[in-house]
Order: C-alpha cells, then sequence, then structure tokens
C-alpha cells in the first residue's frame, strides 16, 4: 500500500505542456504534449527491475496509461493505473512475465474501477518489456 501510495503520487505530478525525457541506459526517450486539451492526462513509466527468476539480469518495463477523455478524473485514474500495474509487476517478481504482466493489468482495473465507481477511467496499461 505504501509504495502504491508514493507511485499515485510520482504520477500525479503536473507536467509541462510540452515534455521530452531521455533515459540514456538503456536508450529511451518518453514525450508527451498537451495539444489542445485542458490538462494532459497521459502518464508514462519506465521501472528497471530484477527478476527473482534470474537475478542476473535485469527487466525494463515501460507502461503508458491515459485518462479517458471526457470522464471524470481522467489523470487521476491514469495515475492509479500505472501505480497499481508497476505495484504488482514487482511483487510478483516469482511468476513467469506473462502472468505478472495479465495479474498486474488485471489488478489496475480492478483498482481504478473501485477509485471512479463507473465514472471515469484510463487505458489499461499498454507495456513493452526487455530482458536488459
Amino acid at each position: 500500500m505504501a509504495l502504491r501510495n508514493r507511485l499515485t503520487r510520482l504520477f500525479s505530478r503536473g507536467i509541462e505542456a510540452r515534455q521530452v525525457r531521455s533515459l540514456v541506459d538503456p536508450p529511451i526517450v518518453l514525450a508527451t504534449e498537451l495539444g489542445r486539451r485542458a490538462e494532459n492526462q497521459d502518464r508514462v513509466a519506465v521501472v528497471r527491475m530484477r527478476s527473482a527468476l534470474r537475478p542476473n539480469q535485469s527487466l525494463v518495463a515501460i507502461a503508458v496509461s491515459d485518462g479517458m477523455g471526457g470522464m471524470r478524473d481522467g489523470g487521476a485514474c491514469a495515475s492509479l493505473t500505472l501505480a497499481a500495474f508497476f505495484e504488482e509487476l514487482l511483487r510478483l517478481r516469482t511468476l513467469s512475465l506473462s502472468d505478472r504482466v495479465r495479474r498486474s493489468t488485471q489488478l489496475a482495473n480492478e483498482r481504478v474501477h473501485a477509485f471512479a465507481r463507473g465514472q471515469g477511467g484510463a487505458t489499461s496499461p499498454l507495456m513493452m518489456v526487455n530482458g536488459y
């Protein structure tokens, strides 16, 4: 719960109208732009973690979520989506990657549904994983 709360606060921070960040190792560029919208509800995160199954190998996970246009609390829902997703992905390190992703996505959906009660939402995490 503490990790989820910290991640939710991190993903909820305000962002500039246009923002680009780059990571050198591995080489990744993340970008977002406000466009004509009043609020940017895009959320993206990169997490590098070690696998309990392969301790000598890192795993890089990149996930994107976006608040659903026209629905209430889209930015908050997108932040909660990523926080719940990464919290579970880290917690389930002893499972296979496909099981971790499936269960983490399900949990993120359940947490957003409980939070917004059908009045708001966000896209499920779109994730790319790379052994590094």
